[in-house]
């Protein structure tokens, strides 16, 4: 059990091992031109988010992101009033970011969808309105397909910086362990995970992984402290024979060492 939550074996695979293999080293090709950020060493600009030409929902998307993060981020501008965040900062929101892609993709996958009921299509895109409402992104009608542009550049940019620690996850888990840092490799947005007394009803719940994220703080003491923050959702009976999707998000306090996986298939 990793706090209230155990990883669900053999059900599905991650985000992660369904993707295809990272590019072995960082390519400036493949972000040549794109003008919704910018990567450069050790950090990524990105545009402001109103000009007087267009819009940049990512940028609103990130800031919103980096500030949930680290509470207390201050943000560099470049000569042409940019937002400039480290790459290090983006790690740790990456899991939220790719919760977007994951709350984009249901809501795309209600497009066009034949006998979806009416209640599961709300619920399935209820994730990425509720983000795009927080930012003052607008909406297309309801027969398009909704995105942001540059958001899957941006995660495999994400990703290929940080290639080695991830691998290092994957790593370490494929041998039965998980670390602080690595708690991330066990729950892809997407994934399915056993949540222990969901709701604080005593009942183990099959839920699905929405999003996860690292937060930096401090104790009262002024010591620097970490957190691994889960979110996953899971039906719950509304009345009348319908149902929905309800949320819960657990905290897990920063650990030293590595801790066994098998405990948490008997936890």
């Amino acid at each position: 059990q990793i706090g209230v939550f155990k990883k669900q074996k053999n059900v599905d695979k991650t985000a992660e091992d369904k993707a295809p293999g990272l590019p072995t080293k960082p390519s400036a090709e493949l972000f040549t031109g794109v003008s919704h950020f910018t990567p450069k060493e050790g950090i990524v600009s990105f545009p402001s988010s109103r000009t007087s030409e267009q819009t940049h929902p990512l940028t609103d998307l990130i800031r919103k992101m980096v500030q949930t993060v680290q509470k207390t981020s201050q943000f560099g501008f470049g000569p042409n009033s940019e937002m400039v965040v480290d790459i290090s900062t983006l790690f740790h929101a990456l899991g939220a970011i790719r919760g977007v892609k994951f709350a984009r993709d249901e809501y795309n996958s209600t497009i066009r969808a034949k006998d979806m009921d009416k209640d599961l299509i709300e619920s399935k895109r209820y994730g990425f309105v509720e983000m795009a409402t927080s930012i003052g992104m607008p909406l297309p009608q309801d027969s398009f397909l909704v995105d942001i542009e540059g958001l899957d550049d941006l995660i495999q940019h994400i990703e290929t910086i940080n290639r080695d620690e991830l691998e290092r996850g994957r790593s370490i888990s494929k041998d039965g362990y998980y670390d602080f840092d690595s708690i991330h490799s066990l729950f892809a947005p997407g994934s399915y995970v056993i949540a222990k007394h969901a709701g604080g009803g005593g009942v183990d719940c099959f839920c699905q992984v929405v999003w996860h994220r690292y937060t930096q703080g401090k104790t009262i003491f002024g010591k620097p402290m970490k957190y691994f923050q889960l979110c996953c959702r899971f039906i719950i009976p509304v009345g009348g024979g319908k149902s929905t999707f309800a949320e819960v998000v657990e905290g897990i306090e920063m650990f030293e060492g590595r801790r066994s996986l098998s405990d948490s298939w008997h936890g």
